[in-house]
């Protein structure tokens, strides 16, 4: 269970640091069909990721390091800080701006940026919140591949 779990993490996570590089050059446009298949396009990427990820997952999974309570207790903290930035996160903008509603909606006004909050310390918190959570449970449940898949992250967003 915990396995499949972690698959549909992955599967959710993997795609997203190329994805968003992509939609900042597609959103630079202001065509809305450009704009709109781009959002598609990670529904696609989505699914392809959860197909490779179900497919190989025994492979994903079959090296783990050596696990310690040391490790599994630092990993449950770096989750927590994880949801305490979800939680930041989800208070300061709202359901609506997470989920892209309010790109769709045509309106004349334009959005400022956010500068209070977890974002007076961060522009984009959550980018820190997917490296933490990842590494968290790398450590929480010694999967090599969960270490790996954090660098992979950070590598991502950093770009």
């Amino acid at each position: 269970m915990i396995k499949q779990i972690l698959t549909i993490l992955i599967t959710f996570a993997a795609p997203l640091p190329f994805w968003l590089i992509l939609l900042h050059v597609f959103l630079k446009r202001k065509y809305f069909p450009v704009k709109f298949l781009s959002y598609i396009s990670i529904g696609f990427l989505w699914l392809i990721t959860g197909y490779f990820a179900f497919k190989y997952q025994n492979l994903l999974f079959a090296d783990k390091f050596q696990p310690n309570l040391i490790l599994q207790l630092l990993g449950i903290f770096v989750v927590i800080i994880a949801l305490i930035i979800d939680f930041q996160v989800i208070k300061n903008l709202g359901w609506k701006r997470l989920i892209c509603m309010t790109e769709f909606q045509r309106k004349n006004t334009s959005d400022q940026f956010v500068t209070s909050g977890i974002y007076q310390f961060a522009r984009h918190p959550r980018y820190i919140e997917y490296i933490l959570i990842s590494l968290g449970l790398s450590l929480i449940f010694s999967y090599k591949f969960l270490f790996l898949f954090t660098i992979y992250l950070f590598l991502g967003f950093w770009l």
